[in-house]
């Protein structure tokens, strides 16, 4: 499966995002599913469960109805699958734009990371 994020290409990555080893971000296929742990420790909305799933697109929203994250499945036969994230609802500074991948002060964009047990590792 492969997951564009901000311009950036997730390959056969277990997961995309953790924080002290704990998983954030992850999203999987058969059915299109995006899971999201906010971590314990920030403050935030810690509850953004609330799923929406269509055969084609999953969307991930706060108790606020906030989009924190929306996944479109652009090609089932190859499993591409277009991912827009917003975290900051939940209390992390993490959200894409046409920019690219923004983490803290960090801009991901235009990169490949292939067959990663955890693709970007927090704290």
């Amino acid at each position: 499966m492969t997951v564009i994020l901000g311009g950036n290409r997730f390959v056969d990555c277990q997961n995309i995002l953790s924080h002290k080893g704990n998983l954030v971000l992850r999203v999987r296929m058969s059915p299109l599913h995006v899971e999201i742990n906010p971590p314990p420790d920030i403050p935030g909305d810690s509850n953004p469960v609330v799923h929406v799933n269509s055969e084609r697109s999953c969307g991930v929203f706060t108790t606020s109805d906030r989009a924190v994250a929306l996944a479109t499945l652009l090609d089932p036969e190859r499993e591409i699958v277009h991912l827009t994230l917003d975290l900051r609802p939940l209390g992390m500074n993490i959200y894409d734009d046409p920019q690219g991948l923004h983490v803290g002060n960090n801009l991901f964009t235009m990169n490949v990371v292939e067959g990663a047990v955890t693709a970007i590792s927090l704290g």
